[in-house]
């Protein structure tokens, strides 16, 4: 009987320990649980998008930080300015979008020399603009652009634009004329370092432009504009020149009014392809060089162990009196390269041998 008892009791202690376990274990998954759902709802970071600067020394990160606050709630989120590796500046905000969480289209990046300006936009607010500048300080103000009056008995709504959006207009004017008068007395194309648009002007009439439409991890998209008036009013003309084909614009020239060359860059700057246009930029062809052909490469590929395939950026032509030359080397900047020729105005390429130092 007492071995009866001692074993009854036994048990019934694994089972109360077994109990207390099972509970530890519930209590512990449910407080996992929880600090992981109050980290994800409001700590956890995710990168939405980014933006780099034309000369590719900045790179400025849209950050989401947790979950919208339900129900209808703001979502917090965060700017990142780095320079190289480096960050320099950081920006924390409240996006009011209706509860919604916060996306690529809720901000509008532009760069400049010093700093860069970023336009926050929510349903459920006025714009906020943000600037990063490039000695680690920030300046942050909302942009109430429009405002609403409602005359008596009247239910039309006026609109009255304020003083912020004017001044941004004519600041943006004023930039846009200087940028055209730089490239009018430039001899190749200019870049306007505020917003990576690219201007060449044949005459002083007669210009175009590559217009950045979309950017995003170092790499943009373009339209093609084209002017008659000296840069007064602006024409778009192409849609997509590049081909569907993101990148960094590398040039863009005009030898008459129809026949004009440009180079896209990939992000990395070590490979590039240029597209030929002889309808004045309406459409573009990628060129195509006959790479089988080449019998030598530069004394250095043997040096770094290049092969052929490793040629691949093709550098904006040179302009003879009835030639157009390319040197394709490995990397942006390269002095060695492989040297093709056309006398036929861009139709065919012939191989003539190396260049190097």
């Amino acid at each position: 009987m007492n071995k009866l008892r001692k074993f009854n009791s036994k048990y019934m202690f694994l089972i109360l320990v077994f109990i207390i376990c099972f509970i530890g274990l519930v209590c512990a998954m449910i407080l996992i649980l929880g600090i992981s759902f109050s980290y994800i709802t409001n700590y956890k970071k995710v990168t939405i998008d980014t933006s780099n600067s034309p000369d590719g020394k900045h790179e400025l990160v849209l950050q989401a930080i947790g979950e919208p606050k339900f129900p209808f709630g703001s979502a917090s989120g965060r700017l990142v300015l780095m320079e190289e590796k480096d960050k320099i500046a950081q920006a924390d905000f409240e996006l009011r979008n209706d509860g919604g969480s916060i996306t690529s289209n809720c901000w509008i990046v532009t760069w400049y020399e010093n700093y860069v300006k970023v336009i926050l936009s929510g349903e459920e607010q006025f714009d906020e603009q943000i600037i990063l500048n490039f000695d680690g300080t920030v300046d942050m103000k909302p942009l109430p652009n429009t405002e609403v009056s409602e005359q008596e008995n009247d239910t039309s709504v006026e609109y009255t634009t304020k003083p912020e959006s004017i001044d941004l207009e004519e600041s943006n004017q004023k930039n846009i004329t200087e940028q055209v008068d730089k490239a009018k007395k430039a001899e190749s194309w200019t870049m306007d370092e505020s917003n990576g648009t690219m201007y060449f002007f044949l005459d002083e009439q007669n210009g175009w432009r590559l217009v950045v439409v979309d950017a995003a991890a170092g790499s943009r998209f373009y339209v093609m504009e084209r002017t008659a008036d000296g840069g007064d009013t602006w024409e778009r003309i192409n849609e997509d020149p590049f081909d569907n084909q993101a990148g960094v614009a590398e040039g863009v020239m005009f030898l008459d009014d129809n026949f004009g060359i440009a180079g896209l860059a990939g992000a990395s700057q070590s490979d590039s392809t240029l597209y030929i246009t002889k309808d004045g930029g309406r459409s573009f062809g990628e060129i195509k060089l006959p790479m089988s052909t080449v019998t030598e490469l530069p004394e250095s590929a043997k040096e770094y162990g290049f092969t052929v395939e490793d040629y691949d950026y093709l550098n904006m032509p040179q302009i003879g009196a009835t030639t157009l030359i390319i040197m394709v080397t490995t990397d942006k900047g390269d002095n060695d390269g492989i040297v093709f020729k056309s006398e036929d105005g861009g139709d065919t390429w012939k191989y003539r041998g190396v260049t190097q130092n």
